[in-house]
């Protein structure tokens, strides 16, 4: 998979969620606007397509997109906190509600996000009502997960290493990663600054790093680097688009690096 730039993270960092294609060109990212839980087809250059998928959706909350072969699930959190899925059905070519999910309820200000693990089995995450960190499977059972997050933590699930593991900040400030079985740190570095979202990716040296989106509206990078946790402001987002800083009278382009890896 090729990674995105730092322009594309930063457009997928102000969505709700979504989902970037493989070849790193395209995506489609989901966007909350009026109530309503709007998809969007970004071709690498502008918006394509466009579609609303459903209505009573929690103004600011975040939504995932997954697809699974030929499988495609959106879940959200509704007006009322409960968890919402859409599954797309290829013959009718349209999104039709999940109606099996349980009333599965979330903390006011929870986030929530969604993946596939090593067997294909669809996973979300969210925080409960009282902002425990809980999981549920394919068939939407919920089990609690072995982690002690901040509230409104922002969430991000990655499949690493045959493991699949829900990403949230901790509250000890640090990020971690947790699976049905464990929890650790995965970038040992404490946060100064709260972070809205976040997006997860390996980098040259098969580790994991986190580009964040702080409530300053700026873009941070959290990395190991020499077996120390650090953190490093790699730009700004100024009327919705990202701005490289300037050093030494040059741009330095950290989405050069990213797109060469």
């Amino acid at each position: 998979m090729v990674s995105p730039s730092l322009h594309d993270l930063t457009r997928y960092l102000l969505a709700a969620g979504g989902a970037i294609n493989p070849d790193g060109v395209d995506a489609y990212l989901l966007y909350v606007e009026d109530d309503c839980l709007r998809l969007k087809h970004w071709t690498g250059t502008q918006f394509g397509d466009e579609e609303t998928i459903a209505e009573d959706i929690r103004p600011g909350s975040t939504a995932s997109y997954v697809v699974n072969g030929t499988i495609r699930t959106i879940v959200c959190i509704s007006s009322t906190n409960v968890i919402r899925a859409w599954k797309y059905h290829e013959e009718d070519e349209e999104w039709v509600e999940d109606e099996s999910i349980p009333a599965h309820t979330v903390h006011p200000n929870s986030h929530i996000t969604a993946g596939v693990d090593a067997e294909q089995r669809l996973r979300v995450a969210f925080q409960g009502p009282t902002g425990r960190l809980v999981i549920l499977d394919e068939k939407w059972a919920q089990t609690a997960l072995p982690a002690n997050p901040i509230i409104g933590t922002p969430l991000f699930t990655v499949l690493w290493k045959g493991s699949f593991e829900v990403c949230y900040v901790s509250n000890n400030t640090r990020i971690h990663m947790v699976s049905n079985n464990s929890d650790k740190v995965m970038i040992d570095h404490a946060l100064t600054e709260n972070l809205k979202r976040m997006v997860i990716l390996p980098n040259q040296s098969d580790e994991l790093e986190v580009f964040g989106l702080t409530e300053k509206d700026t873009i941070l990078r959290v990395a190991m680097e020499g077996g120390m946790g650090m953190s490093k402001e790699v730009g700004v987002i100024l009327n919705g688009r990202f701005i490289e800083p300037k050093v030494e009278g040059n741009v330095f382009s950290l989405a050069h690096r990213i797109l060469n890896m």
